[in-house]
């Protein structure tokens, strides 16, 4: 069957239709990628700032707990000083107390001699 111009002419119309509805839905698809384009690109630009900010997070966190541990380790050096200079100070108020009972002794004495001597007159 040969093709008449009639014919042919409402398969162009077709083909046109059919080619406007494809290019309705192309624009839908492009408009639709570059919604999605624009919230990726907010998406990624959030998640960038969030990982520098967890970064920078990070780095704090390690310097403070090596600034803690550092400190830890002086005060652990200072008590052990003073416990080293407390034990010397309780020898030393030791040989003190030996001395003042020792002196204490000999005062009695002096007093028990002073009490036995005649008084003298003037």
């Amino acid at each position: 069957m040969p093709a008449t111009v009639k014919s042919l002419e409402e398969q162009v119309d077709v083909i046109a239709d059919d080619l406007g509805d494809l290019k309705e839905k192309v624009n839908l698809i492009a408009h639709d990628f570059a919604s999605l384009k624009g919230r990726l690109e907010v998406t990624l630009q959030f998640l960038r700032w969030l990982g520098g900010f967890a970064a920078a997070a990070g780095v704090t966190i390690v310097i403070f707990l090596f600034t803690v541990a550092r400190t830890a380790g002086r005060l652990d050096a200072t008590v052990e000083q003073q416990s080293t200079s407390l034990n010397k100070m309780e020898s030393r108020i030791e040989k003190m107390e030996l001395k003042m009972e020792t002196m204490s002794g000999q005062l009695t004495e002096l007093r028990t001699l002073l009490k036995s001597l005649p008084k003298q007159q003037n």
